[in-house]
């Protein structure tokens, strides 16, 4: 049995083995898969670190050796450089430039004229956003120096840190060069614009590239719509095959052209002188053509119209007055006109080629050589006279004299023109005695043409308008020394009137050189020729300042004595007025004082009658109580005089009489404090006590009567102080302004009335208070008819008044602004408007009336 299983067992054991060596193998296998990977690992280890050095050193390498500079910056300052960034920055260690901060590498401001430091945080936002920023600086070098460049900026993470990459390429060359190409480009354009005529590139397909604004104005369309067009696109097609035609002639020919060419432009023909010639590029390949065309026709015309003078000019020759004539170097007679040929007494052709010499007698021919020897070694023209006998009698010419050239700008002769002025001569030696004659004259005299220029001042003009001797006056207009005030007088005036009557005379002003105004006394005279057309004028001036000082002065005196009379009727009338109403108030003081005693003692008896009256009316009630039937004569008394009316009616008649002393008893003081007879004193006084002082005496005036009705016042007084001032005479302006708002009420109610219009509520409305705590305003305020503005304006003046004569003197108010402005230092005005009332307003100081 034991035997038997060792088979069995080997077998098992032999599986196990075999198990275990798979199993081995298989752990063998894997080991040695792990070996190799591990191997395999650290060779890509090996092979990284290498790259990374490799890489290392590139980095290094480009780092180092690269021509553009190189920065890591933090945000505390630079981090690392090249050596390019050294160089560029103009350093000589890199340890000075990493010294540097960011903003020190920079001017304060940019070329647009930007904070620097601004502008740069705006760029590191934007490399912060896009990952990397491109854009163009100015930086500054360790000298101060300036230069363009251009920057590329980007983030980088290293250890977990943001720092910036930044890579600067200096531009400055770049920078000059653009700079000279925009000045060529400029310059081009500058040549293009300034070029005459239509300046034009086509390629070789006959396209445009380049014009000028003439060629774009001629096809009436901008640059932009041109280029890149041929000529059948822009013009007629008649023309444009004539101008492709040219240019394949060009283009085959390689050669330059000039022709003319007639373009009819908006149904007119113009004439153009074209040029064309080819041009080459780089390669030296004809690459097309350059072309210049102007418009001629002017040049046409006026060459047509020099054909046109030339036979205009020989027959102004004939036409000439004087003796025209051209010589060569030598004397000879090139060119004359017949009135020179009468003069040598011979025709054209025989004079034609001949020398004064042989033409005149020798005397006068050598005189005349000599002249024109003279002339053609100066070069300049001369004027000059010459006395010539002619058939015996001397005769004077004014001779004008010029060298003329050749086409190489040599001398070959000279023209002459001689007039006979033997006959003018005579006329400036007569007119040399006039001119003498009105020289020595003190006035001024002058003449101008009927175009009001002057042809003539004399002297005493000169002197007169203070111009210099050496200054020409010939053909200067008149108006020139006219002053603006008296030019209608003299230009649209006087001489009007004097080239209709023949002569004006008045006066007007003049302005000398130096600006000063003269005032004068003048004469113009206009002179007329035959058909009584006129032909010039003249003029005689006189300075009358003299005299406008002396009536200024007379008027001046004039003016001063009418204010002076002006002053005295006004303080007489305000004199006469004062004194009125100085009697005035003595009289209404001494009424009231004589009524006021006999007043005071009916008053004083009336309590006693009263008491008296019921003490009868008492013991007569007792009579009665106690003798109820009295004798029959009692009887018939008692009602014969109706006791029982008497006992009723007394105590009411005393009452009545009682009321009636009152009312004469505040009249009284109301007279007494108006007339104010103490007026000429200053006192502390209460202005409404004034004003109602004024109301009472104006009672009468204030009812209801058939005419008019009544004016209600209304009061609205404030708490005013006791005002120091002149009483009477606030009381004279209460009682003026109040008077004239009742004749102005009554007059528009009487208007009203002859109209057959209802009266209308009058009113007059009094308002008192203090302005400031040291003033006092006063208003009375009507709602009467008002008054305009030119009333209203003159309202204060001496002696104004709308009042019809015999009801107003015009001073009321005139006192009254003076009382409230001169006597104590307020303000008197007036406000009114047509149709809606009338507003006086006092406003019075309430300090000492000493200070006035």
């Amino acid at each position: 049995m034991q035997h038997k299983d060792i088979p069995d067992r080997l077998r098992a054991l032999e599986a196990a083995n075999q198990s275990l060596q798979r199993q081995l193998e298989q752990e063998i296998a894997d080991r040695q898969r792990a070996e190799t990977a591990l191997h395999e690992k650290e060779t890509q280890h090996q092979l990284l670190s290498l790259e990374l050095r490799q890489s290392e050193y590139r980095f290094r390498t480009f780092f180092e050796g690269n021509r553009d500079a190189l920065l890591i910056t933090s945000e505390q300052g630079l981090v690392e450089c090249n050596p390019a960034a050294v160089a560029m920055f103009g350093y000589s260690q890199k340890e000075q430039l990493l010294q540097v901060k960011p903003w020190e590498m920079s001017p304060p401001l940019q070329p647009d004229g930007r904070d620097s430091a601004e502008k740069a945080a705006a760029f590191f936002q934007l490399a912060h956003q896009n990952h990397g920023y491109n854009f163009e600086w100015v930086h500054l070098r360790a000298d101060g120096t300036e230069f363009y460049a251009q920057v590329h900026l980007m983030p980088i993470e290293l250890e977990g840190k943001r720092l910036w990459q930044v890579v600067i390429r200096d531009i400055t060359d770049r920078k000059e060069a653009e700079t000279e190409l925009q000045e060529a480009i400029s310059l081009l354009n500058s040549i293009l614009k300034t070029l005459p005529g239509l300046f034009f590139v086509k390629d070789g397909q006959g396209r445009y590239v380049v014009t000028n604004t003439n060629l774009a104005q001629f096809f009436d369309k901008s640059i932009n719509r041109i280029i890149g067009k041929t000529d059948a696109e822009l013009l007629p097609a008649e023309v444009a095959a004539r101008a492709m035609a040219k240019d394949q002639e060009v283009m085959a020919q390689n050669k330059s052209i000039s022709y003319e060419e007639v373009i009819s432009r908006q149904g007119v023909d113009h004439t153009y002188l074209t040029t064309k010639t080819p041009f080459y590029n780089i390669k030296g390949d004809l690459a097309g053509l350059i072309g210049l065309a102007q418009d001629i026709t002017d040049r046409k015309i006026v060459e047509k119209e020099l054909k046109e003078a030339n036979i205009l000019l020989n027959s102004i020759l004939e036409t000439l007055p004087g003796l025209f004539f051209v010589k060569d170097l030598e004397g000879r007679h090139l060119t004359l006109n017949s009135n020179m040929a009468r003069f040598f007494n011979r025709s054209i052709a025989e004079v034609i080629g001949k020398t004064d010499l042989d033409l005149l007698p020798p005397a006068i021919a050598a005189e005349i050589r000599r002249k024109d020897q003279e002339i053609i070694q100066q070069r300049q023209m001369q004027h000059f006279e010459e006395v010539i006998p002619t058939d015996g009698v001397a005769r004077t010419y004014l001779k004008i004299k010029t060298p003329f050239y050749d086409a190489e700008g040599e001398i070959a002769g000279l023209i002459g023109l001689a007039q006979d002025i033997t006959d003018r001569k005579e006329i400036e030696r007569s007119q040399a005695r006039l001119t003498a004659i009105l020289d020595a004259t003190s006035d001024f005299v002058g003449i101008a043409n009927m175009a009001g220029h002057q042809l003539y001042m004399n002297a005493a003009g000169y002197r007169m308008l203070e111009i210099p001797a050496d200054l020409n006056i010939e053909g200067q207009p008149l108006s020139e020394h006219i002053p603006d005030w008296a030019k209608p007088i003299v230009l649209e005036q006087g001489i009007p009137t004097a080239i209709e009557a023949g002569i004006w005379q008045g006066e007007s002003g003049l302005i000398t050189h130096h600006g000063r105004e003269i005032p004068v006394s003048q004469v113009i005279i206009a002179h007329k020729n035959a058909a009584g057309k006129p032909e010039y004028l003249s003029t005689i001036v006189r300075d009358i300042s003299a005299q406008k000082q002396v009536e200024a002065s007379l008027q001046q005196k004039a003016t001063e004595l009418k204010a002076a009379l002006e002053e005295v009727q006004r303080t007489q009338s305000q004199l006469v007025q004062t004194e009125k109403m100085s009697s005035l108030g003595q009289l209404v003081a001494g009424v009231a004082h004589e009524i006021n005693n006999p007043v005071n003692f009916i008053y004083g008896n009336l309590v006693h009658a009263d008491r008296y009256a019921q003490d009868l009316l008492g013991v007569l009630k007792l009579f009665q109580q106690h003798y109820p039937n009295p004798a029959p004569e009692i009887q018939d008394e008692i009602e014969a005089i109706e006791l029982d009316f008497i006992e009723e009616d007394l105590p009411n008649l005393l009452a009545s009489m009682k009321v009636g002393a009152d009312r004469i008893q505040k009249i009284v003081l109301s007279l007494r404090n108006f007339s104010r007879m103490d007026e000429a004193e200053i006192k502390n006084v209460d202005i409404h006590e004034g004003i109602d002082s004024t109301l009472v005496i104006l009672q009468n005036r204030l009812k209801a009567k058939s005419d008019h009705p009544e004016i209600k016042v209304n009061r609205t007084y404030g708490d005013l102080p006791t005002l120091t001032c002149y009483a009477g005479q606030l009381n004279q302006v209460f009682m003026n302004i109040l008077t004239n708002a009742i004749d102005a009420i009554e007059e528009e109610n009487y208007g009203l009335r002859s109209q057959g219009q209802p009266f209308k509520s009058s009113e007059i409305n009094i308002t008192t208070q203090v302005l400031n705590t040291d003033r006092l305003e006063i208003r009375f305020a009507d709602n009467g008819p008002g008054m305009p503005e030119k009333t209203r304006a003159r309202l204060f003046d001496p002696f104004f008044t709308t009042k019809e004569v015999g009801k107003g003197t015009g001073l009321g108010l005139s006192i009254s602004y003076q009382i409230v402005t001169e006597k104590h230092g307020g303000e008197l005005t007036c406000n009114s408007e047509q149709g809606k009332g009338t507003e006086f307003v006092i406003i019075l100081p309430l300090k000492e009336l000493a200070d006035y």
